[in-house]
């Protein structure tokens, strides 16, 4: 993989972490403000995270993909985003989110699924 197939790698890794939930995917706008949204835990605040994207940095991943679908947290603390290149219609590529903060479904599903039992069994299975 070349600079900039790692580049865009670590876009679509990093847009994966947008709250896209309840917004119209095909509005470049609405999907611009998902991106540089302040990120909650809860509905409030997180004081301690950033925004995914700068409004540049947002601005020109809307330039080059679009969001095709997206699955928001589920109880287990699973989501995926699959998007699709403007440059190159027909070439997806399918973000599935790591943990987010400390305080989430993911830190229970990583504490009492991985530690206790080796796997997060309830994401494994919610993600099919």
């Amino acid at each position: 993989m070349d600079t900039k197939g790692i580049f865009q790698s670590a876009m679509l890794s990093e847009a994966s972490y947008a709250d896209f939930d309840g917004i119209d995917l095909t509005k470049d706008d609405d999907v611009k403000t998902a991106l540089t949204k302040q990120p909650t835990i809860l509905g409030i605040p997180d004081p301690f995270a950033d925004p995914v994207f700068t409004e540049s940095q947002a601005q020109d991943f809307v330039d080059h993909w679009k969001v095709i679908s997206h699955q928001p947290n589920t109880v287990s603390g699973f989501s995926a985003t699959l998007f699709e290149s403007k440059d190159n219609s027909g070439q997806f590529s399918l973000a599935i989110r790591g943990t987010e903060g400390f305080f989430s479904m993911d830190t229970v599903a990583d504490l009492f699924g991985v530690a206790l039992q080796g796997v997060a069994r309830t994401q494994a299975l919610t993600s099919g």
